[in-house]
């Protein structure tokens, strides 16, 4: 239980002291450990964005969901990419 309270303490920590930015520039100490990701900003928080290589949307399914709901990932330039729904064009 001690566990559980010292770990919900630090994501609460972590969270409040994040760093802010109104583009990712902004973002200069915020590091990202993965090779495939990026440093990104949303919602005025630095985050770390993953960069994945792909042939098709197919390739992008798996990723999870973009940060903002009315944006889904696609396949663009080679890479997952979190396109706004109204930027797709239907088929």
């Amino acid at each position: 239980m001690k566990v559980l309270f010292i770990g919900t303490l630090v994501i609460f920590c972590v969270s409040i002291i994040a760093e802010r930015c109104k583009v990712a520039q902004d973002c200069q100490f915020t590091s990202c450990s993965s090779n495939s990701s990026h440093i990104a900003c949303h919602g005025y928080k630095c985050t770390c964005d993953a960069s994945i290589p792909c042939s098709s949307i197919l390739d992008c399914i798996d990723i999870g969901r973009c940060h903002e709901d009315d944006s889904h990932y696609h396949c663009l330039d080679n890479k997952c990419a979190c396109l706004k729904d109204k930027d797709i064009p239907s088929q």
